[in-house]
């Protein structure tokens, strides 16, 4: 019983410390959540492993994206330009927590700011593997205030806008 017990409380420590860090975000870049994957084991996290440097420039108020990601290897989807991007979330880790390829995954997340001002979402994202961040459009559902998109590989990754 106590070790069940134990057990217990260190799951919710686990995912409440989890789900605090996530939600700690500004009043212009809220918390998502994550909402479905197209493969078992994807979870989110507040605590970066890859890019921390990045991540704290990123995750400061006053830092734009673009001054974030200077002199990083960006992969931009088509007619990005990084001068235009806004934040809508603040940076933070999804990943499989199975030893298994994380590629090709499909992810949709919950999004509770997203307002009509938003006209594209992307999803900016860092390859450890590929050691660049990658820019993705996301298709958007306003009714239900989610994003879909593929990750190429799972990991540090925030939400970014075009208004």
């Amino acid at each position: 019983m106590k070790k069940f017990m134990m057990a217990f409380v260190l799951a919710f420590a686990m995912v409440f410390s989890t789900f605090a860090g996530v939600n700690a975000a500004g009043s212009k870049t809220a918390s998502f959540v994550l909402k479905k994957a197209s493969k078992s084991g994807v979870v989110l996290s507040s605590k970066i492993v890859s890019k921390k440097g990045v991540a704290a420039k990123y995750n400061k108020k006053s830092t734009s994206v673009a001054k974030a990601l200077k002199g990083q290897k960006v992969v931009k989807a088509k007619g990005v330009k990084l001068s235009k991007l806004k934040k809508l979330s603040k940076m933070v880790r999804i990943y499989r927590n199975k030893k298994k390829s994380s590629k090709n995954t499909k992810v949709t997340l919950k999004v509770p700011n997203l307002s009509k001002k938003v006209k594209k979402v992307y999803a900016l994202h860092y390859s450890a593997k590929a050691k660049k961040w990658y820019i993705t459009k996301l298709t958007i559902n306003r009714k239900n205030k989610t994003v879909t998109g593929k990750w190429n590989r799972l990991g540090t990754t925030a939400l970014v806008y075009t208004a």
